[in-house]
């Protein structure tokens, strides 16, 4: 990336005033060494929340991975594991159960499965959120691109920065249950369950294509002649970004194009799982409770590419958010060194901290 560097501004805290009136509030019982604001025992300096996003986006893509990693291994432990009913009876297939998505997996919210990747996940969008990196962070910054310039007031920023967010929100918060033990209410969940993975993969796959101006010959609509002013997006970085978008783009249409072969031939594959009727206490109850038998064959072939394909999906799309951590000019600046601008000993009535402090105005580029 180019840089359009930044620069700081040194200035002497003896520089600082305030006018007559506000002077007259510092009423403190230490000595006054001259300026203004060194009346006041601390005085610490606003850090611009631009160079406090890297961290909070970087804690919220770890947090993302860790949940979708416990789930794959979870996962897998439990089919080679658990190879018998809660009753000790083996299964007729000799097979343990194979989700065919994370959510399948970690519906029970007594599940350790589903409290694990609750928290994890929950974390993740929360300081993802918290980050506000689509509109601190250089590298994704789009200015004033609209969705669309004729009809819609949203910025891309204001997309990105909700849209993936809430979709894992949703994701997580509600949870679903196989298809073939859902029942009609359920119905309602799954729907929205579905929602929210659509708001989180198209929405963040969307948001990158506008960010790398991917396909922007195709649709009008993700051609940035605004952004250019403040994307320069190249070398190391644009490509491992665009391998992580071709890779969660790759797997989620084949998880797509798995969870339809599932559901349609259902009763034709060899051989789907097979669920006890009448006891339907999910949230009693965890899947293994309610399980007869399990898939084997192709269905379970199936199950298994979708489950890994949403995984794999899931983990390209929180990695590309610790790219971008990598990659942003924001992080490489060391706030906190210069973000007090005076600190008063009280023991020895000295001043420890005087002397020029830097403003951040722009970037770090220099720091």
């Amino acid at each position: 990336m180019s840089s359009r560097s930044a620069y700081f501004q040194e200035v002497d805290s003896d520089d600082v005033s305030v006018d007559s009136e506000e002077s007259e509030s510092f009423d403190l019982d230490v000595p006054r060494t001259g300026s203004a604001v060194s009346r006041a025992p601390l005085v610490a300096m606003e850090v611009p929340y631009r160079f406090r996003s890297p961290v909070l986006l970087l804690c919220g893509g770890i947090f993302g991975l860790m949940g979708f990693s416990v789930a794959f291994v979870i996962g897998f432990l439990h089919f080679f594991m658990r190879t018998v009913d809660h009753n000790g009876v083996p299964y007729k297939s000799g097979n343990g159960y194979w989700p065919a998505t994370v959510s399948e997996m970690v519906y029970s919210w007594n599940s350790p499965e589903g409290r694990i990747f609750f928290g994890f996940c929950l974390i993740s969008a929360l300081l993802i959120f918290q980050s506000w990196y689509p509109f601190m962070l250089r590298n994704v910054y789009t200015g004033s691109e609209a969705l669309c310039n004729r009809c819609s007031p949203i910025y891309w920023i204001t997309f990105r920065q909700v849209v993936p967010v809430v979709g894992l929100l949703l994701l997580i918060c509600v949870s679903t249950v196989p298809a073939s033990m859902a029942t009609f209410s359920d119905d309602f969940a799954v729907v929205v369950h579905l929602m929210g993975a659509g708001m989180m993969f198209m929405g963040y796959i969307v948001s990158e294509m506008k960010c790398l101006e991917l396909c922007s010959s195709i649709c009008s609509c993700l051609e940035g002649k605004k952004q250019a002013k403040f994307l320069d997006i190249e070398g190391p970085e644009r490509k491992l970004r665009k391998a992580c978008m071709l890779t969660v783009v790759l797997f989620y249409m084949i998880f797509v194009v798995c969870q339809v072969a599932l559901e349609v031939f259902q009763d034709t594959l060899c051989c789907s799982d097979e669920f006890e009727e009448g006891r339907k206490g999910l949230e009693t109850y965890s899947l293994w409770y309610v399980t007869i038998n399990t898939a084997s064959g192709y269905y379970l072939a199936i199950k298994i590419i979708s489950f890994t394909s949403e995984v794999v999906s899931g983990m390209a799309l929180i990695f590309s958010h610790i790219i971008i951590w990598y990659y942003c000019e924001e992080r490489h600046c060391h706030y906190a060194e210069n973000a007090i601008m005076e600190v008063y000993d009280e023991e020895n009535s000295v001043d420890v901290h005087n002397q020029a402090t830097t403003i951040y105005v722009a970037n770090a580029q220099g720091c």
